[in-house]
């Protein structure tokens, strides 16, 4: 654990939750948010994602093409937006100074997205042709989808 966000476990008190437990409690509540989505109605649609670009101001864009009204940086202060309030109140919930989580939490997220972004720019991107490339798509219903892709790379053909 992390002195700048979480108090350790000896100093915490036993009123509190354990950490474990308020992830399991985030993540079932995601889960069952996201389950709405089988629905039709579409609660995460307004996140961020980043695709391979060329022009910087297509890299970001809403998940969900719902919500293509926002543009990316408002879909990206949303995600950040929304990650800070739930993670703030998992830490407000240990007893943990939330001021310096937030403060570390915002540092850490962008750097990462701009890392994200940057590795995203279509001549820095690590792009795979599509001939060295198996694509297996596993459809679990409605709009969740898992697309594997293996890379088979000519100069490992025959070795074990």
């Amino acid at each position: 654990m992390s002195d700048i966000a979480v108090k350790s476990a000896t100093t915490a008190s036993k009123e509190t939750w354990s950490e474990d437990w308020l992830s399991v409690i985030i993540g079932v509540l995601v889960f069952a948010l996201a389950l709405f989505s089988l629905s039709g109605t579409d609660l995460f649609g307004w996140a961020v994602t980043t695709s391979v670009y060329t022009n910087i101001s297509i890299a970001l864009a809403p998940v969900a093409k719902t919500y293509a009204v926002l543009d990316g940086v408002t879909a990206l202060l949303l995600t950040y937006a929304s990650l800070l309030v739930v993670l703030s109140a998992g830490v407000a919930a240990l007893g943990a100074d939330v001021r310096k989580f937030a403060l570390s939490f915002t540092v850490v997220f962008a750097i990462a997205y701009a890392s994200w972004i940057a590795g995203s720019y279509a001549y820095m991107a690590a792009a795979m042709p599509a001939r060295h490339a198996s694509r297996r798509t596993l459809r679990c219903g409605g709009s969740i989808r898992a697309t594997v892709a293996i890379r088979i790379w000519p100069s490992c053909a025959g070795r074990s």
